[in-house]
């Protein structure tokens, strides 16, 4: 690896987007903490993820399907809430349901978050297999970044 690489973990691949054009947001790559986040597969486009974000900041509290998280991070707790969320999405009919890291609970704020599932490991398993692995039945959750123009969040995708 050459000085500056940053390493990422086997499972993750990132697409240079805006280098190889595959992308399907325009903005341009964004810097945080000195890491440029580029186009990751996981992202499936950012305006769709910005315009969710705003709509959860105008629900007038977290709800049974949305919950917000600064930098709540134990996977035991993570693997609970999906299960419930879950669970109760599918009952008031909803497609899915959102756990949001960064977004404080009572004002809404985006305050950002350091947490970052990419990089979060259970021992030496990476956070989303951990889950995904202890999950009964499965679910087919999906993590993403976005970076908001108040802070980093992460979005955490539940099917009902």
């Amino acid at each position: 690896m050459a000085p500056g690489d940053i390493a990422r973990p086997a499972w993750l691949y990132l697409i240079v987007a805006h280098v190889s054009g595959r992308c399907n947001n325009s903005r341009p790559p964004h810097k945080h903490d000195d890491i440029e986040i580029l186009c990751n597969p996981m992202i499936l486009n950012v305006d769709r993820d910005i315009d969710l974000v705003e709509s959860f900041r105008q629900e007038s509290s977290e709800a049974e399907w949305l919950e917000f998280k600064k930098d709540n991070v134990d996977p035991s707790a993570i693997g609970v809430r999906c299960a419930a969320l879950s669970n109760s999405a599918r009952l008031l009919g909803r497609d899915s349901a959102f756990m949001v890291w960064g977004i404080e609970d009572s004002s809404h704020d985006v305050v950002g978050t350091k947490f970052d599932p990419n990089v979060a490991t259970v021992g030496a398993i990476p956070l989303p297999l951990w889950l995904a692995q202890r999950l009964k039945p499965s679910i087919s959750f999906q993590f993403r970044t976005v970076v908001h123009s108040e802070g980093v969040l992460v979005i955490l995708e539940i099917p009902a």
